[in-house]
């Protein structure tokens, strides 16, 4: 993911480059690592405070891409009409489905308040969406930006 990312423009060029032999991103290899390394630390000393604030990251985001995907798909419909006149297919229950979504997802969000373990998870995660906006607008915005005018430039 990190690879692709970078590759996109998201994370810095660093981890998008491959080992010249292998073809195999190294670096983005190596930080995964250190990651996963610094999580297996942090379980092994911290026991509780690991898997309950890991797990609350991993439920929310889980929570939270599914709630993304919901709420831009009218718009995607509307870029995919203009684009070829009509859908390929449609999505059986439409847009009725895609509100209920949003609103049982809403539903667990907001349950999610009445329990420690729930307000664990809310909270991770809106820290976690915090530092991800920060870092989006501090670089990712601009490294973007950079690549899709490179590509834009390349294509011309």
């Amino acid at each position: 993911m990190m690879f692709s990312m970078s590759r996109d423009g998201f994370f810095p060029a660093v981890f998008a480059k491959t080992n010249e032999k292998t073809k195999a991103p190294v670096n983005a290899i190596l930080i995964s690592c250190l990651m996963l390394f610094i999580g297996a630390l942090l379980y092994y000393f911290f026991q509780d405070f690991a898997y309950t604030w890991l797990a609350s990251v991993s439920g929310f985001g889980f929570l939270f891409a599914w709630l993304m995907i919901c709420l831009s798909q009218p718009k995607m419909r509307d870029i995919a009409i203009k684009r070829d006149g009509k859908l390929k297919w449609s999505a059986p229950g439409g847009r009725p489905l895609q509100i209920a979504a949003v609103v049982l997802i809403a539903a667990i969000y907001v349950g999610q308040l009445f329990s420690e373990s729930g307000r664990n998870t809310l909270i991770a995660g809106v820290v976690w969406l915090l530092i991800a906006t920060a870092y989006y607008f501090a670089i990712g915005k601009k490294s973007f930006e950079s690549k899709a005018k490179e590509l834009q430039d390349s294509v011309k």
